[in-house]
């Protein structure tokens, strides 16, 4: 892996990193506002976590042209042997060498220590920034010196009016940090093209951001979507795994694991100025706004409930009925699982005789019977994919006649 020679221009700088792997080059940028341009490190640092999955399923030693820091090195053996455990087929602990094997420099004194977290705009975020500018974290709260702002994140770049939707996101979440005071830092990246499986890597993304970071900063608060119960679950951020995309001098600080959604939304409550522009989906239409009707809609708007605060007719300006929330269809175990655990804290709380929890009761019940179904179809899934192959030719006979129609 080698880097490339920062690109200047348009009011914005480009650092970028190749890394040579499975016998193919990516190549990994992020673009930064020229005025924070004096705080990006020189170490390959970020573009080693930004690539890692790339390593770790290419199985080949990997030397950095370059300077790395070896706490990170070694703290990365730890992260790969955690997702060589979590799918050993895919991913394999690789030797990591640089070419200089020293300590990235740690930020400048006269900063105090400040901290950089990621900002999106949704519950997860807000609430990691909130409760350490309240300084509501004991011991463990930082100085939130800035707030990092991904273009290229959950916005897919090929997706129908990617720019116009970020813009839009863009224009909430600067009023969010505008009303708390913290500075905004907007970045773009080409994450998305690398050949990897984002719901695997996308912890890798943010880490990857926030460490270019590391000439301003003394590290990074990471928020979480994970409780500490569901620590060792297989996702792209974790409280078990993000310690590990860390150095010595930048660590990354998981956040927010000892609450859930429920409790996360009644602590925002006392945060009517983040909460009025809350952003937590992403329509397929190419418009920016919440749908009000996406799993993801619908669990923030049920968590309200739960928590006891009014729903921001701001952010969710449409209003979702008991059947809507019933008949909710869950594309995944993680999705289902966040609704369960509503459903848990709604019986804890005495929130059943709602008709919006009886919803909840019901959608998560058909949801584990979905569940239950897929377990038991899953040992037949080998045999299922050859008889496919079989009967209807192969994988790549396939890719030729879709490019072909």
């Amino acid at each position: 892996m080698k880097l490339n020679v920062p690109r200047e221009g348009d009011g914005e700088i480009e650092v970028s990193a190749t890394l040579a792997a499975g016998g193919k080059e990516h190549r990994l940028w992020w673009r930064v506002p020229g005025e924070w341009a004096g705080a990006v490190t020189t170490w390959a640092d970020p573009f080693v976590v930004g690539m890692v999955f790339l390593m770790m399923e290419a199985r080949e030693e990997v030397r950095i042209e370059g300077a790395a820091s070896p706490s990170l090195l070694e703290n990365l053996e730890r992260y790969m042997d955690i997702w060589r455990v979590w799918d050993p087929p895919r991913y394999a602990v690789v030797k990591i060498r640089a070419d200089r094997e020293e300590e990235s420099p740690g930020a400048e004194a006269r900063w105090g220590g400040e901290m950089l977290t990621t900002f999106s705009g949704g519950v997860d975020s807000c609430y990691t920034l909130a409760r350490h500018l309240d300084k509501a974290v004991g011991r463990r709260n930082r100085k939130i010196g800035a707030a990092l702002v991904i273009n290229g994140f959950d916005i897919w770049p090929d997706q129908k009016n990617a720019a116009g939707i970020f813009e839009g996101v863009r224009r909430g979440v600067l009023a969010q940090l505008g009303a708390v005071g913290v500075a905004p830092i907007v970045v773009s990246t080409n994450f998305h093209e690398l050949p990897v499986t984002w719901a695997d890597a996308f912890g890798t993304e943010l880490a990857s951001g926030l460490m270019l970071f590391g000439k301003r900063f003394a590290g990074a608060v990471l928020p979480n979507s994970h409780i500490y119960a569901k620590a060792g679950e297989r996702w792209g951020s974790t409280p078990l795994a993000d310690p590990f995309l860390g150095s010595r001098h930048f660590p990354i600080l998981d956040d927010g694991g000892g609450a859930g959604r429920e409790e996360k939304l009644e602590y925002l409550g006392r945060h009517p100025e983040l909460l009025a522009q809350l952003r937590v989906c992403f329509p397929l239409d190419g418009r920016f706004e919440n749908c009000c009707r996406c799993e993801k809609c619908l669990r923030t708007i049920v968590g309200c409930h739960v928590a006891g605060v009014a729903v921001p007719a701001t952010a969710f300006p449409r209003a979702v009925t008991a059947k809507e929330i019933a008949g909710m269809k869950f594309h995944s175990t993680i999705s289902w699982t966040f609704w369960r655990e509503l459903l848990e804290a709604a019986e804890a709380r005495g929130l059943m005789g709602e008709a919006w929890a009886q919803g909840l009761a019901t959608a998560v019940r058909r949801g584990a019977r979905r569940y239950r179904m897929q377990q038991l179809k899953k040992p037949l899934i080998p045999l299922r994919n050859r008889l496919r192959k079989l009967l209807r030719g192969s994988a790549e006979n396939r890719s030729k006649l879709r490019r072909k129609g």
